[in-house]
C-alpha cells in the first residue's frame, strides 16, 4: 500500500535487556482492557514514520527510531472511519513519563504475544521480532545456551523492564 493510503501509523518497539529483547505494549485509549501497540492518526505534513515516532512519545513516553516496516492492517471503526495502519519496527532510544496516562509494559516476546488483544497485532509482532532478533546474532550464555545479544556498542547494564 502506498504511504498516502495509510491513515494511521504505529510502532512495535524493541529494547534489549540482559535477559533478551523486550517489546512495548500499551493499553488502548477506548478500552483499557485491550493491549495494543502505540499508534494514531498521521497528521497533515507528516510521514508515516514521523507519525509513529510522535504517537510513541504521546502514548508511551518513548523515543524510538524506525528500523523497517513491520506490516499493516485495515479495519473499520463502526459508524466512524476506515482505518489503514502501517506499523514500523522501531529501536528504543529513551523514555520519559507519557502524557496520555496509559499503562505501559515492556514484555518478552511470549508474554507480549499472549497479552496482545488482536490477532493482526500478534502477526505483526512475530514479523517484527524476527527482524529485530536478526539484527543481533545469538550469543552464548555462561550456561552454554544461546540468547540474543544486547545492542552493539550499547551498555550491558540491566535496564528497567
Amino acid at each position: 500500500m502506498p504511504p498516502k493510503a495509510f491513515t494511521h501509523a504505529g510502532g512495535i518497539v524493541g529494547r534489549w535487556t540482559r535477559a533478551g529483547p523486550r517489546y512495548l505494549l500499551v493499553t488502548a485509549r477506548l478500552n483499557p482492557a485491550h493491549w495494543v501497540f502505540p499508534k494514531g492518526h498521521i497528521e497533515r505534513g507528516e510521514t508515516p514514520a514521523e507519525a509513529a515516532r510522535r504517537e510513541l512519545m504521546e502514548e508511551a513516553g518513548i523515543a524510538a527510531e524506525p528500523i523497517a516496516a513491520a506490516g499493516s492492517s485495515r479495519y473499520t471503526v463502526p459508524g466512524k472511519e476506515k482505518v489503514r495502519v502501517v506499523y514500523f519496527l522501531m529501536a528504543f532510544v529513551s523514555g520519559r513519563p507519557a502524557s496520555e496516562g496509559r499503562t505501559v509494559r515492556w514484555l518478552p516476546y511470549a508474554k507480549a504475544r499472549a497479552r496482545l488483544t488482536f490477532d493482526e497485532a500478534r502477526r505483526a509482532l512475530r514479523k517484527a521480532r524476527a527482524r529485530f532478533v536478526a539484527r543481533r546474532g545469538p550469543v552464548r550464555t555462561r550456561r552454554g545456551g544461546a540468547r540474543s545479544a544486547p545492542a552493539r556498542g550499547g551498555s550491558r547494564r540491566r535496564s528497567g523492564s
